[in-house]
């Protein structure tokens, strides 16, 4: 099996340095990384968590349009511009830019649902588990990037006796094959399938890429 580490996705980085690690001030660079909103009290007044647990302010906030709501994923561009608030762990950032990152539950697969979630190949760019979600970085070839990614727990076979909880994720293109390639990320919320989880759980990701081979993806993980 195939074990990716938890790496973070970094889009446009020219620094690559974790801020968690080094608790001066960096007002010069930037991070690229994905976050969830929290506490937001209005679409321009919000809080964001890190993966790693970090929770930061954006003081100053150059994308002042963005709906934000709690719960929401996104991919955020920020610069640090403080250390520990009131001795906390919260820190004060620019806000250089913010996307919204689509967000899916795990979907058990059954017979009356099979057909719909598909089985079209799929290649991984990185994927890795961050604030109790699966995060894929992908490609997929068509047109534009309308294909429906599901991470399905399939509930058509016997479970399997290894005690892992085996996962497959399952594209349905919906006839958009071109040869046109395209990156997209997704996050699945492994809370709506471990909802009472307290101990580590071994999960394994099986993917099936464009050459016919599949990839198992091993992971460990914790409900936080």
């Amino acid at each position: 099996m195939k074990k990716i580490g938890l790496a973070g996705i970094l889009l446009m980085i020219l620094v690559l340095t974790s801020c968690d690690k080094d608790e001066r001030s960096y007002s010069d660079n930037f991070w690229v990384t994905l976050a969830t909103v929290r506490q937001a009290s209005s679409t321009s007044i919000f809080s964001l968590q890190l993966d790693n647990g970090l929770l930061v302010w954006p003081i100053e906030n150059r994308v002042p349009d963005f709906m934000a709501s709690s719960g929401q994923r996104v991919m955020i561009n920020y610069t640090l511009l403080s250390d520990s608030v009131s001795g906390s762990q919260k820190r004060e950032i620019r806000l250089n830019s913010i996307g919204d990152v689509m967000t899916k539950q795990v979907i058990r697969m059954t017979t009356a649902n099979k057909d719909s979630i598909g089985n079209d190949p799929l290649d991984i760019d990185e994927i890795w588990i961050g604030g109790n979600y699966l995060n894929v970085s992908f490609f997929s070839n068509g047109e534009k990037i309308k294909q429906a990614i599901n991470l399905v727990y399939n509930t058509t076979i016997a479970a399997n006796a290894d005690g892992k909880t085996h996962f497959e994720l399952h594209q349905n293109n919906n006839g958009d094959a071109s040869g046109n390639r395209n990156k997209a990320i997704i996050s699945y919320d492994l809370r709506s399938f471990f909802q009472n989880g307290v101990s580590p759980v071994q999960i394994v990701i099986e993917v099936k890429n464009y050459t016919g081979s599949v990839t198992n993806y091993l992971f460990t993980y914790k409900y936080n």
